[in-house]
């Protein structure tokens, strides 16, 4: 005859156990307290068959092959009762969350709010540029209580720091799985990565999944994670999936963290770390949520360390926004579940939930205004548009439409006009809100003709010597340019050109006349006209100047 003594232990290692010939199966504590009342009344049966089959200790049963034959069909009833009455839940895929669809949350230490904000240089800016709630309270000390709070909504209290080892109590895996919605939590430095075998270097004490009984299933263990402290790869690198958990949690080591080192080390790490994660492919194509919390403050209960540093960033927070409502970090559980639905736990159920931390903040109202050079612009000559923009949010883009056809881009650009009439212009500055904002500016510009032209020359030497070079310069203004330049030089010979050089073979008066022409629509010319003598030898002075040189010279 087979027989089985079963034993009660503790309770989180509740186990009923039936045998069956050769077959035995384990079914958990779920089913405890069902199978307990069938199980009595199987015991009074034998006890009344078989008197002599008494308990053979305290606490333990010794069971015939009768029994066990009773117990197991009394399984088979049970296991089919259960699959009809336990209606199926809906497993549903990553659902889109009321305020974001990822969230990260990174967990540093024993820092109040003081000893941060305005005090360290990466975090007050990344609170400045994006959200900091500034009441927002620890739930306990030391570390671990607060923790639990965070993952199960109960600090589960207790002073020695290690309380809660092995909790059967419902958390937020639970919560997240049953709606289908993934996690993963990384811990810097950790051996046993993706077991359960897992150690963070401060085991429960920071990383409160390991501290719940039913988290050590192979499945469940796969999501703990280790990550390098150099830079954080593998951390990273999950970010960068196409299909990033739901929920991402890092424990980073205790230097990084700050709790065995000065708020600049943290500060330091940050500032290396975050910049990676909002940059990253979850944070720049998805509606994603970074939280960076401390989990208590040094000199908890005075009136100075009320508050840890508590911020939320990324594409779905707020700008520059701070609260001083009360959270605590029964407020972030909270949060996350009314995100995705999920129901309360404990504590969490009425905590505010951190709502006014989400969505665009409402920026000021977008103008803009342009001015253009010069103040009385003339046909075929550029002029130049110069856009400025207020309020929105920077940066801004700008487009143009000149009136004439044609359309520009940039914040200065230049535009010639071909005719003279007044064309009205069009600036549209675009801010960087979501969604965007315009602003419009006009102005009518009026193009003129230009006036007509004119022009004169000069040339070199001022008196010309027979068969040597001649240099005429043109200098032209007014109409448009550029200009055309043509040049009659009284002894049958023309050149073109702005500057020329002519040589002249007799020695006379010759009547130079310079025409040039500007690039208007019609074209419009100017003439210029000189008596240029040419002699055959320097004057008189220049002679005698070279006779006294000679003259000393020879002495």
């Amino acid at each position: 005859m087979h027989t089985l003594v079963s034993c009660r232990g503790t309770r989180s290692q509740q186990r009923v156990r039936f045998s069956f010939g050769k077959a035995s199966r384990q079914f958990g504590s779920g089913h405890h307290d069902a199978v307990r009342g069938r199980e009595k009344k199987v015991e009074n049966e034998n006890k009344n068959r078989n008197p002599r089959s008494a308990p053979a200790a305290t606490g333990c049963k010794v069971q015939t092959r009768r029994t066990l034959n009773l117990r197991a069909r009394s399984l088979v009833v049970l296991l089919i009762i259960g699959i009809i009455a336990v209606p199926v839940m809906p497993q549903a895929h990553a659902a889109s969350g009321t305020y974001f669809d990822n969230v990260v949350v990174i967990l540093m230490e024993n820092n109040a709010i003081n000893n941060i904000y305005n005090q360290v240089p990466f975090q007050t800016t990344l609170a400045n540029t994006y959200t900091l709630s500034t009441a927002f309270s620890q739930t306990g000390s030391p570390s671990e209580p607060n923790y639990l709070a965070l993952f199960a909504g109960n600090n589960f209290y207790s002073s020695d720091g290690n309380c809660c080892f092995q909790l059967s109590n419902t958390n937020l895996v639970d919560r997240l799985e049953a709606a289908g919605l993934t996690w993963t939590a990384f811990a810097e430095d950790a051996s046993g990565s993706g077991t359960c075998g897992f150690s963070p270097p401060r085991s429960g004490d920071h990383f409160p999944f390991i501290d719940f009984s039913d988290m050590q299933t192979s499945s469940r263990c796969s999501h703990f994670q280790s990550t390098s402290s150099t830079g954080d790869p593998e951390f990273i690198a999950a970010l960068n999936q196409p299909n990033p958990s739901n929920l991402i949690w890092l424990t980073p080591n205790d230097q990084d963290n700050s709790h065995d080192s000065i708020p600049l080390t943290g500060d330091n790490y940050l500032s290396a770390l975050v910049p990676l994660i909002l940059s990253s492919a979850t944070f720049t194509t998805k509606r994603a949520a970074l939280f960076i919390l401390y989990d208590e403050a040094k000199g908890y209960g005075s009136s100075s360390n009320c508050c840890v540093f508590a911020s939320w960033s990324g594409p779905v927070a707020k700008k520059a926004f701070q609260s001083n409502n009360p959270y605590s970090h029964y407020s972030l559980l909270h949060t996350v579940e009314q995100n995705w639905g999920l129901s309360t736990l404990a504590n969490d159920a009425g905590a505010p939930v951190m709502t006014e931390f989400f969505g665009a903040s409402t920026p000021p109202p977008l103008t803009t205004t342009f001015t253009f050079s010069s103040s009385s612009p003339t046909v075929n000559t550029p002029v130049t548009f110069t856009a400025s923009a207020t309020g929105g949010t920077s940066p801004y883009s700008f487009s143009w439409n000149f009136g004439d056809g044609t359309t520009r881009t940039g914040a200065s650009v230049t535009h010639v006009y071909p005719s003279t009439q007044s064309f009205s212009v069009t600036e549209t500055a675009t801010d960087s809100s979501l969604p965007s904002q315009n602003a419009v500016s006009s102005q009518t510009i009026t193009i003129s003709a230009p006036p007509p032209p004119s022009t004169s020359f000069t040339f070199l030497p001022a008196t010309p010597i027979v068969n040597s070079l001649v240099t005429f310069s043109a200098i032209t203004i007014g109409g448009t340019a550029p200009y055309s330049v043509s040049w009659n030089f009284g002894d049958g010979a023309s050149s073109t050109g702005t500057s020329v050089a002519h040589t002249f073979a007799s020695a006379q008066s010759f009547t130079v006349k310079e025409t040039a022409t500007d690039s208007s629509t019609p074209t419009q010319t100017a003439t210029s006209s000189q008596s240029v003598a040419v002699v055959t030898t320097p004057c008189l002075s220049n002679r005698r100047n070279v006779a006294i040189h000679l003259h000393y010279s020879v002495r």
